[in-house]
């Protein structure tokens, strides 16, 4: 005998409608939901961290301490798809991002992670040395784990002109979920 094993999704996850639906209640001007095939990674971009931002080395949330392009693309086989999102203000992306990441996991989607654009600016100095003092704000930048933000913006049809000094993408936000 054959038996088949069926998936079964938890009752309380969130349809992609709701969730674009909750960030655009969270002071998004816009959110699409995202296959995760759609993320361009480049490893040229840690180079623009190391040799160009002061942000280096000096914060857990920025290179040498977060995962490489490399590390990253193995961390995304365990993702489906992501909510991409773009804030009124990038002020509020880190808080929007966490916020957001918070609903989902509660929602059941367990493994949900947000990434913003801009470097953390929580803490006045980083404790590099030891462990970050708010691990539930502080979100690392999708530049740091080698996200080629235009390029992916780009495959998923959004024309928005951003910043290209670094880990100032201004008000575009990434959460992993699946």
């Amino acid at each position: 005998m054959i038996t088949t094993k069926v998936k079964h999704f938890p009752k309380n996850i969130l349809s992609n409608k709701e969730i674009i639906g909750e960030a655009l209640n969270r002071n998004c001007l816009r959110a699409l939901i995202i296959p995760i095939k759609s993320i361009v990674l480049a490893r040229w971009l840690r180079l623009q961290c190391q040799y160009g931002c002061d942000h280096f080395g000096q914060r857990l949330t920025c290179p040498p301490y977060s995962p490489t392009a490399d590390e990253f693309s193995e961390i995304l086989l365990d993702y489906n798809r992501a909510l991409l999102i773009e804030a009124k203000q990038s002020e509020q992306v880190m808080e929007t991002i966490t916020g957001l990441e918070s609903v989902l996991k509660n929602q059941g989607s367990y493994k949900a992670f947000g990434l913003g654009a801009n470097a953390c600016s929580l803490c006045d100095t980083c404790t590099t040395e030891s462990h970050c003092e708010q691990p539930t704000k502080a979100r690392p930048t999708l530049r740091a784990f080698g996200v080629d933000v235009p390029a992916t913006l780009s495959n998923v049809g959004w024309d928005i002109q951003i910043s290209m000094d670094y880990c100032k993408d201004g008000s575009i936000g990434l959460i992993l979920m699946d």
